[in-house]
């Protein structure tokens, strides 16, 4: 039973951390992030020194409120083990 609770406790910081992102990272409608695609990627290899505030947009409005940040790393490109 305590494991069941562990897991409830994981899928709930999962779910705050997805909506964090889709809120904070959509707010300026630049799509810096995709969740399981290459868009970042492919971006990096740009020159990102020259648009500095290619990031700054998704990123200001959270600087003030945000103690700390955890990303989790779904791994989408490999399917479910047996």
């Amino acid at each position: 039973m305590r494991r069941t609770s562990v897991l409830v406790q994981t899928n709930g910081a999962a779910l705050f951390a997805l909506n964090f992102l889709g809120v904070t990272l959509n707010s300026s409608s630049c799509f810096a992030l995709t969740l399981g695609g290459r868009l970042l990627v492919k971006l990096a290899a740009t020159n990102f020194s020259q648009y500095t505030g290619f990031f700054a947009g998704a990123l200001e409005t959270t600087q003030s409120y945000v103690e700390g940040f955890v990303l989790f790393n779904f791994d989408g490109w490999h399917p479910g083990l047996p």
